[in-house]
């Protein structure tokens, strides 16, 4: 976006579905934020931003992929992707660490009868290294 002009020059297709409700952070010079709509059946994440490139950095789903870690927390199939874990408070920097922290939110659906098992990582906090970026 463009402050001096009033416009945008470039829109992030992967954040079509989502919204934003807090403010971003900046840690080690990555711009990070967070999201909301877990109880609308997304998949939480945060991601990180290059202020002085425009560009992306990456992203960090909360919700553990098949094969992965935590995966065996989750139903068979794509419940995950659907799974919750919003990011929407302002994630914590410890600068001396080089590590950000997350909270995430509750699972979507909130009926976790779509979604049984532990859920492994949704509400809870996450720490996110900005050179894993």
């Amino acid at each position: 976006m463009q402050a001096r002009q009033g416009s945008v020059e470039g829109q992030d297709r992967r954040w079509r579905g989502y919204s934003i409700t807090s403010a971003p952070t900046v840690a080690n010079g990555v711009l990070m934020t967070g999201m909301t709509g877990g109880e609308y059946g997304v998949r939480g994440f945060v991601d990180g931003y290059d202020p002085d490139r425009a560009s992306t950095c990456g992203r960090r789903h909360t919700t553990a992929v098949p094969e992965k870690k935590g995966s065996e927390t989750w139903p068979a199939g794509d419940a995950y992707l659907r799974g919750g874990g919003s990011t929407w408070i302002t994630g914590s920097y410890d600068p001396e660490l080089d590590l950000t922290y997350w909270g995430t939110s509750n699972g979507g659906p909130w009926t976790a009868t779509a979604r049984p098992g532990d859920n492994l990582w949704i509400s809870s906090v996450h720490r996110v290294q900005t050179e894993d970026r």
